[in-house]
């Protein structure tokens, strides 16, 4: 009895530990978080780095984070401005890619609405086609929905090119140690083909103490 008590005291307090350090970071700092893991599989599976930190409000010079970009937005496809939360000042947002030969673009960044407002007839060109002649378009689909295929679907389009035909060598330092349902957003599958992936390789589930250690490396 007093072995099974000591037992459920040590699990309680590993819980509460486990607890202290998720609440330890604000809703804010594990959303940037997630941001940049997702930001990290994109350029490993697709050779581009993308990138928010650069947008500064026009006014007041605020730095504005990812996710204060994405909530600066207003639910109008035609209205391309996000709102800087310090002076409320509205500006058109950019990303900035990094592309594999060492040059870098800015582009356009769209909320998620804009960007399938914009799909409609791109369904025929090829993802790379997509990349060079709509540049915005395709990179922000990337971000808001992993691939171009889960965009074309948001609209009610089925996608028949393929993106990203050798995902599972590219995510392999990564599974385990993200979400799994991160890594099948970004990857353009199915969770449950994460999940096979990675119990055939021997790794274990992700946890929330494993995610922060591998993006404080």
């Amino acid at each position: 009895m007093g072995m099974s008590m000591g037992f459920s005291h040590r699990m309680e307090a590993r819980q509460a530990h486990r607890m202290e350090m998720r609440h330890a970071m604000t809703s804010e700092q594990r959303f940037e978080m997630a941001m940049r893991a997702q930001m990290m599989m994109i350029e490993a599976l697709r050779g581009e780095q993308y990138s928010l930190d650069q947008n500064s409000c026009p006014k007041c010079g605020h730095k504005l984070t990812a996710q204060e970009v994405l909530a600066g937005f207003r639910n109008d496809a035609a209205d391309l401005t996000t709102k800087c939360p310090i002076c409320e000042t509205r500006f058109c947002p950019d990303l900035v890619a990094k592309l594999g030969h060492g040059s870098s673009v800015y582009v356009s960044f769209y909320c998620a609405m804009q960007t399938t407002a914009r799909l409609h007839g791109l369904e025929m060109l090829p993802p790379d086609q997509i990349a060079h002649l709509h540049s915005s378009v395709y990179r922000s689909a990337i971000v808001h929905f992993g691939t171009m295929k889960a965009a074309f679907a948001r609209v009610g389009i089925e996608y028949s090119y393929v993106e990203l035909p050798e995902w599972q060598v590219k995510v392999l330092p990564y599974l385990g140690k993200v979400p799994d349902t991160l890594v099948a957003k970004v990857s353009g599958v199915k969770v449950q083909e994460v999940r096979k992936l990675r119990r055939e390789t021997g790794i274990s589930a992700y946890t929330w103490e494993k995610f922060r250690a591998f993006m404080e490396e």
